[in-house]
């Protein structure tokens, strides 16, 4: 009888091992973009998070004076600006909250996770003092949370891939009552001492639909785009390829060599319908940047390829078009459109 039961253990985890290997994303690129330059940005301009709500194009900086610029999406006209609080040596990397339970509904409100400040800062997009937005509303960390990005508020949840070093970890669910759910990592990286390394070689960019109980972490530094629900339990990995691309680390294992490393998804983005990848593939952000698509089911749709190197990108609600943020050659971020 035992022999009979380690056999059945060994077939589900052979069939187990197999269904994660067979599904993987062809390197075929299925169509081009052409991009409209949409704000040629020059050097000053460094937005490093973009969003698309109601009317309006939303821009992030991390540099200067400025935290948020606004501007009209039917012709790109300056509506105004919020300005940063604190000293620039001190700020950490702030982030548009893409989704929020409590303001789905909300079409002309968007939300900064300030991790300088520990807190939600949210702005109403139609109320300015003479081109200067502040925030009408502002909520505090709970005292648990930790600094992160790509944060996501579900009415349950908030989801979102920490800042500080936690090597083995995709990305987190945090809830006041019952604290953090730590995503585990996968693939594991070979031959890494998962215990001594000192960064987050799994960091992901991540999205999600809640009505449909998908999470979805394209790895920065891996090729794999991985499918969760809502409990952080993988539904389906799908790599990039048929081989792994891992980060480089130095000899001692504790230090990741971001430098060397092939940068793999750098952003996500989502409609209802579909999940959009951003994926470079160099290690200096030198090639022609790639999108994969996918639906919320984990089927892979199709590859696109853009005429530029991209950073960031935003899809807009109907699948329409995308917005990105482009590097030029002044080492600054001009803002990009791309008919899909």
């Amino acid at each position: 009888m035992k022999k009979i039961v380690l056999f059945v253990v060994s077939l589900l985890i052979c069939f187990s091992c197999q269904k994660k290997g067979n599904d993987t994303v062809s390197l075929k690129i299925d169509c081009r973009l052409t991009g409209e330059v949409l704000l040629a940005g020059g050097n000053h301009c460094r937005f490093h998070d973009l969003a698309i709500v109601g009317d309006y194009y939303i821009f992030l900086s991390n540099q200067g004076d400025t935290l948020i610029s606004v501007y009209s999406r039917h012709d790109m006209s300056f509506i105004g600006a919020g300005m940063q609080e604190g000293e620039p040596s001190v700020r950490l990397y702030p982030s548009f909250v893409h989704y929020n339970y409590a303001e789905r509904e909300e079409k002309n409100r968007i939300s900064v996770w300030n991790n300088t400040l520990r807190r939600i800062d949210q702005y109403d997009l139609r109320k300015t003092d003479d081109t200067v937005f502040t925030p009408v509303a502002s909520t505090s960390f709970d005292k648990k949370m930790i600094e992160s990005r790509f944060p996501l508020i579900t009415e349950e949840e908030t989801y979102a891939v920490g800042l500080t070093p936690n090597p083995g970890t995709i990305f987190f669910s945090f809830h006041p009552r019952t604290g953090f759910y730590h995503v585990p990592a996968y693939p594991l990286i070979p031959h890494l001492d998962y215990r001594r390394t000192r960064s987050n070689p799994h960091a992901s960019a991540i999205c999600v639909n809640e009505e449909k109980g998908v999470i979805v972490a394209a790895a920065r530094y891996i090729n794999i785009v991985n499918f969760y629900d809502l409990n952080g339990d993988m539904i389906k990995p799908m790599p990039y390829g048929d081989s792994f691309i891992f980060p480089e680390f130095d000899p001692s294992g504790e230090v990741h060599n971001v430098e060397k490393s092939v940068k793999c998804f750098l952003d996500i983005t989502c409609s209802m319908n579909y999940i959009y990848c951003l994926y470079d593939g160099s290690s200096n952000y030198s090639t022609l940047s790639t999108i994969l698509v996918f639906n919320w089911e984990g089927m892979h749709i199709r590859n696109l390829q853009v005429d530029r190197s991209i950073r960031n990108l935003q899809v807009d609600a109907d699948d329409h078009y995308l917005i990105t943020l482009a590097e030029n050659e002044e080492e600054g971020r001009d803002v990009v459109r791309y008919k899909l």
